[in-house]
């Protein structure tokens, strides 16, 4: 059984881009592109569009990389909806159409570095107000037994209707005891839930076509937001797929 995010539409896409290849000691390529999306109602009218102009994205010859874009978006809404909640107040996006435009910048390490890490700036329209994005990762690689990641993005949103910020930060690990098991770990908390979530899973693969799991969820929530942490949700699975081959 699949599930999917929008029912009742019809989704259109199309990228187009070229690659240009550099004979130099450092850079390795140039790309410049435009990735489309378009997503309509079945009974009739727009749902959303996205045109991604990707302007430059270099790449060195160890794997480094910069990229400059655009996007420009359009979103129609129907229904109002609530896009940050808080204690004492609420901001929420009223029916209607928006066209919005941001400018992004990144910059990324190559991952088979021991120490990578990559960075992110976005700053434009948001409905009918402004967005600026900050965004960060930093991995280590100790050994091919052991890997740690971990990402922070904040956003500072300001609309007629309110202000806020958003925080979210992330902290992964992944341990191999072996080529067949793994221990994956990823703790997540967000400041406009106030909802620090853990998911830990034991992977066992012996061979191709055989996989087991042992996966953990984990939720705490901080209901009062006076800083104090309760139990929330808490889940255990456990999992095997084999498959048959004739």
């Amino acid at each position: 059984m699949g599930y999917v995010n929008r029912a009742n539409i019809r989704d259109y896409s199309a990228d187009l881009g070229y690659t240009h290849i550099l004979n130099s000691e450092r850079l390795q390529s140039i790309f410049a592109g435009v990735d489309a999306q378009r997503v309509d109602v079945i009974d009739g009218g727009l749902q959303s569009e996205v045109l991604a102009f990707r302007l430059m994205e270099l790449q060195t010859t160890t794997g480094d990389g910069m990229s400059l874009g655009i996007n420009s978006n359009k979103e129609v809404v129907l229904r109002p909806f609530t896009i940050y909640r808080a204690s004492d107040r609420r901001v929420v996006i009223q029916p209607g159409s928006y066209d919005f435009n941001e400018q992004l910048v990144s910059f990324n390490t190559a991952g088979q570095r021991q120490f990578s890490g990559s960075f992110g700036f976005l700053t434009g329209d948001f409905y009918n107000g402004e967005r600026t994005r900050y965004s960060g990762g930093l991995s280590w690689n100790q050994s091919r037994y052991f890997t740690l990641s971990m990402n922070y993005d904040w956003n500072a949103i300001e609309l007629p209707q309110g202000d806020f910020i958003t925080r979210l930060s992330r902290l992964s690990s992944q341990v191999a005891f072996s080529p067949t098991p793994h221990w994956i770990n990823l703790l997540q908390y967000d400041n406009i839930s106030e909802e620090l979530g853990i998911n830990t899973r034991l992977q066992w693969i012996p061979r191709a076509g055989q996989e087991g799991f042992i996966v953990l969820n984990y939720n705490m929530q901080d209901f009062d937001r006076d800083n104090q942490f309760e139990s929330a949700y808490s889940d255990l699975s456990v999992k095997f797929r084999y498959t048959f081959r004739f």
